[in-house]
């Protein structure tokens, strides 16, 4: 059943996923980035970390020509981000990650660590304040790992029915309000989007 982490997965083999040290992991992780880098440098003779530097450089030069507000952008990015992701899919996401923190699953326990690092990269991206703007488009690469978390959300975790319950299974709209009301929501937002924010200004 689909994001069934309850019984499906024997404890043996959740135990084995652990044992594999985070340093391992980052140590390899770090060869494959420098790797790369030099494979890079070596066959098109291109810095890599000359060009980063430069985009650094660029993108200074563009917020001190375009002034942004670092502490109200820190709070737009985030409610941008969750309609570029979708209301829906945002809360199911938000009620599992607490539902896990207060009662973590197996499953959870054994992949924690990748939870981590995805949050930490958001955060570091967040807080640096390196995007006061488009945060939809910008964060597109953070946004898939949305659907990899409905998997700990209870709001879609399966369990087995007994024939009376699915018989006795309400199938009206009335039973699925909040899920109404947040696809109601971003159908709203998507409208209001593109009927009144464009990127262009022609009153010139």
């Amino acid at each position: 059943a689909f994001c069934d982490d309850s019984k499906q997965i024997p404890n043996n083999k959740i135990l084995q996923q652990n044992d594999k040290p985070l340093l391992t992991s980052l140590f390899f992780a770090g060869i494959g980035f420098c790797g790369m880098t030099l494979l890079v440098y070596f066959l098109w003779d291109l810095n890599l970390l000359n060009v980063w530097k430069w985009n650094y450089q660029n993108h200074a030069a563009f917020y001190s020509q375009f002034h942004r507000t670092y502490w109200k952008w820190l709070l737009v990015n985030p409610v941008e981000l969750m309609f570029a992701v979708g209301l829906p899919l945002s809360v199911a996401v938000i009620v599992g990650v607490v539902h896990q923190l207060r009662h973590p699953s197996q499953l959870w326990q054994a992949k924690k660590g990748a939870l981590f690092c995805t949050i930490a990269v958001w955060g570091i991206l967040w807080l640096s304040g390196k995007n006061r703007g488009e945060a939809a488009r910008l964060w597109l690469v953070l946004e898939i790992w949305g659907v990899w978390l409905l998997c700990y959300s209870p709001l879609l975790q399966s369990r087995k029915l007994k024939p009376e319950e699915i018989s006795s299974m309400p199938v009206t709209i009335a039973a699925n309000i909040p899920w109404v009301l947040l696809l109601g929501c971003q159908l709203i937002a998507c409208l209001m989007t593109v009927m009144f924010v464009t990127g262009f200004d022609f009153s010139n």
